[in-house]
């Protein structure tokens, strides 16, 4: 798994990662935790890259972005088709 730039492809360098596994009748939970850092000096638009498997499920991505003036932001995805979630996507990109 990764986070690159859209627009250069470059992966964003990756400070920290911890797993949270939980287990019950033969499922595994996982939590996965990551922390990145943009050492760009202007906003990025970007890329989650992972992996895909037929034997898992993804229920949902949930973000945490600090900003250089010390907020925060929150993100939570919400499972949708690709096509669909792309021109969602795209539609927010037009309207500002």
């Amino acid at each position: 798994m990764c986070l690159a730039d859209k627009q250069t492809k470059e992966s964003l360098p990756l400070k920290n990662v911890s797993f949270d596994v939980e287990i019950e009748q033969g499922f595994a939970d996982f939590k996965i935790t990551q922390v990145y850092e943009n050492t760009k000096p202007n906003a990025l638009e970007i890329l989650f890259k992972m992996p895909y498997s037929e034997t898992f499920s993804l229920s949902k991505i949930t973000a945490t972005i600090f900003l250089k003036n010390g907020t925060k932001k929150f993100l939570e995805t919400k499972i949708t088709e690709r096509a669909q979630a792309y021109q969602k996507f795209e539609d927010a990109v037009a309207s500002g």
